[in-house]
């Protein structure tokens, strides 16, 4: 399916029904000498309504994201941050895309698709070019997000019958999966230049700690433990972990460092609050951040 191109006013007068009201910034991202410095931030979705869980392309300096229309339902974007920038549209359907991400080694993107029956699957759809269809990858599972280790594994945060979420690591080919763990957090992530792949665990006392599961020696190891009540991070490199408390953006060093370092912000930073998911881009330059309207 092709890119449709939009221009921005497609974003002016839509109200998200059901999400929460949230934008996405765009922030240059230097690393010096060990600091992390956020600059140039600007909102670029910047309309009433729901638009949240980015991703970056590995090939192109483009965005992806979920945007709710006036009527609630959430389709596939892209954010052109290059010259010139500008909008496309990856989805139009009569269901809801959640969690759009590059799939490995190709330009197709994956995505969670919620029906209104209730089921929740993982899916792809081929771009640029294709029948603007979604092809099935995960239909046995309600899937709530999900990250791939490789082209043919990925991770799953499944919502089971009992009410409780699962961690699984599913293989699309064989269909077969294994469950990791439970009571885990949303954010799923394959640890840049290793093999493992990271979640959040939550306890009974409701602290919380980044995990690690190796699929080769089906090992799991404790990274550390999270911003209080915080399950969402976002990897810059193989050693350097990004949480947010809501309001203020931090960094942590996974086995060498027990300590949350606040990481500064140049420029007016008002239009941070409520600040939840976050996406670094290939190239470690850019952090797109999602803050509360």
């Amino acid at each position: 399916m092709k890119f449709l191109l939009t221009v921005s006013t497609l974003f002016s007068a839509l109200l998200s029904i059901a999400q929460p009201a949230t934008d996405i910034m765009l922030f240059d991202l230097k690393q010096d000498g060990g600091h992390i410095v956020l600059s140039n931030g600007y909102n670029f979705t910047n309309h009433k309504g729901y638009d949240n869980q980015p991703s970056f392309s590995r090939t192109k300096r483009e965005v992806l994201f979920a945007c709710a229309n006036d009527s609630g339902r959430t389709d596939i974007r892209v954010y052109g941050y290059g010259d010139p920038k500008g909008f496309a549209s990856v989805t139009f359907s009569h269901d809801r895309e959640y969690s759009p991400t590059v799939m490995p080694g190709q330009k197709n993107v994956s995505c969670i698709l919620q029906m209104d029956d209730g089921r929740q699957d993982l899916v792809y759809y081929q771009t640029p070019e294709g029948d603007g269809k979604p092809v099935s990858l995960v239909n046995d599972l309600k899937v709530g997000y999900h990250a791939w280790y490789n082209e043919r594994n990925v991770m799953l945060f499944v919502l089971e019958d009992s009410g409780k979420n699962t961690l699984r690591y599913y293989d699309i080919k064989t269909k077969k999966n294994s469950i990791i763990g439970s009571n885990i957090g949303r954010c799923l992530a394959k640890r840049p230049g290793s093999d493992q792949m990271t979640f959040v665990q939550i306890q009974d006392d409701s602290t919380a700690f980044i995990r690690a599961y190796d699929p080769r020696t089906k090992s799991i190891a404790t990274l550390c433990k999270t911003l209080k009540g915080k399950d969402q991070y976002v990897w810059l490199d193989q050693r350097t972990l990004l949480m947010s408390d809501g309001t203020d953006i931090f960094m942590t060093d996974p086995g060498h460092s027990d300590k949350w370092i606040k990481i500064q912000v140049e420029g007016d930073r008002s239009a941070l609050k409520g600040i939840s998911r976050m996406a670094v881009d290939p190239t470690g330059t850019k952090l797109a951040v999602v803050i509360t309207e």
